[in-house]
């Protein structure tokens, strides 16, 4: 049993920072190497640990800010997260994974538990491991237990009430369509047609100037056919999404105006994969399209939970601006992103929207993804198109994505302003489709 405390001086930073390792004294350890470099950039005391014993006993005695874990063995990392989340429960202390690649398994059990953030080192470069890193640290609330909990009591709230009803049978019965490589056309379109209220909102949709079909789509099977197995999906799971959330009359306004800028969102990414400037991969508009749609689905969910106290902060918003994450959290103690990922989880969305919904403010969290970081862009777009920008701090655009684009925040709002007169007149258009 090893114990270290590496102490480094800086008044700035007096927290404390706990490194559960089972090499701890491996010089050759990629990921000590990693700590360290993150302990000295920001000046934390240090503690390593090479057992869980150790590191509870230290938990008891010690005010931890954050908990670095390496995760090597599958089932001493899921003993030892199991056992922080019930010891830690009360206490606002940040959990971060690390390991060359996660297995499936663990990647869902901190899905599952809502506790903690996972970094793969694969694909990584030492410049962004340190800015994931940073990030935690700078947010570190948006990854604590307390807000994490606090979403999933708002989603178990909602479902005692019934006022968050789980998805339809039909989406489940896609779903598992969709994982069946002997699936053919005729099949979505039999199973989706015993839905008519799917299939009018899915018909709506298609004859969308998302789509901009030369004709109009009137039945299923049309719909089908034209769209492919791979849209259709998506436009499954959109009508499931927006059909199964709905308001009283004195709401309906407060939610207007979310689902307006979400469908704004969702063109802006269109325009700007057509424009083919910054990202380069093929065949994701429909991924855009319901990654705009529902990136926003917490918000939803807030107004839908407390609607006077959501509208009041919408009412207290700067002009025409949407709440932003600190507004929302001064009243809920979580945000839109913690809750929509509960959503997403609740009603067993795939991991690729869940990660649209809860990064689209930290995009550079999931570096690899295109699409988080599209939709991120398109997010600020989009608000720039009605003027919802609900910050007083500039834009929000994340500095590694627009590293990534080779872009500055004014080159790109100088190389995008010409989208948005388009980007008005289609969601304009679009959006009673949408929520109706």
């Amino acid at each position: 049993m090893i114990q270290r405390k590496l102490g480094l001086k800086n008044n700035n930073h007096p927290q404390i920072l706990l490194f559960i390792c089972e090499n701890v004294l491996d010089k050759k350890n990629p990921v000590l190497s990693i700590v360290l470099t993150f302990v000295k950039k920001h000046g934390f005391k240090l503690i390593l640990c090479d057992s869980a014993k150790q590191a509870i006993e230290e938990l008891k005695r010690t005010n931890i800010s954050m908990i670095l874990l390496e995760a090597i063995s599958e089932t001493k990392t899921e003993t030892l997260v199991r056992i922080l989340k019930t010891m830690l429960k009360k206490r606002n202390i940040s959990i971060c994974l690390i390991a060359e690649q996660f297995s499936r398994h663990i990647k869902e059990l901190i899905t599952n538990i809502s506790y903690g953030v996972t970094i793969e080192l694969k694909n990584l470069t030492p410049k962004e491991i340190q800015s994931k890193l940073d990030n935690i640290l700078n947010d570190s609330q948006d990854f604590s237990i307390i807000p994490h909990t606090r979403g999933y009591e708002i989603i178990n709230s909602l479902k005692e009430t019934n006022t968050l009803p789980p998805m339809p049978d039909i989406y489940y019965k896609v779903e598992k369509l969709s994982r069946n490589p002997k699936t053919n056309l005729t099949d979505y379109a039999k199973i989706i047609e015993l839905d008519s209220d799917i299939v009018a909102r899915i018909l709506r949709l298609c004859n969308s100037a998302f789509f901009s079909f030369n004709r109009k789509i009137s039945s299923m099977k049309d719909a089908v056919v034209l769209m492919g197995t791979h849209d259709i999906l998506q436009l499954v799971r959109i009508a499931c999404i927006t059909g199964n959330l709905k308001f009283n009359p004195d709401s309906k306004y407060a939610a207007r105006k979310i689902w307006e800028h979400s469908v704004s969102c969702a063109f802006a990414a269109k325009l700007l994969y057509d424009k083919k400037t910054f990202f380069d991969k093929q065949d994701i508009e429909s991924e855009l399209f319901i990654g705009g749609i529902i990136h926003d689905i917490g918000k939803i969910i807030l107004l839908l939970f407390s609607p006077d106290a959501y509208k009041s902060i919408m009412l207290k918003s700067k002009a025409n601006a949407l709440p932003s994450i600190a507004d929302e959290e001064k009243i809920f103690a979580t945000n839109h992103c913690i809750v929509g990922k509960a959503l997403a989880n609740f009603w067993k969305l795939p991991k690729s929207i869940g990660d649209i919904i809860a990064l689209h403010h930290k995009p550079i969290l999931e570096p690899n993804s295109d699409i988080v970081m599209m939709i991120h862009l398109s997010n600020i777009l989009g608000h720039l198109a009605f003027q919802t920008v609900p910050t007083d701090n500039g834009l929000g655009l994340d500095p590694g994505v627009l590293g990534k684009i080779g872009l500055t925040e004014k080159k790109f709002i100088d190389t995008t302003s010409d989208l948005i007169p388009s980007i008005k007149e289609l969601t304009a258009f679009t959006i009673n489709m949408i929520i109706e």
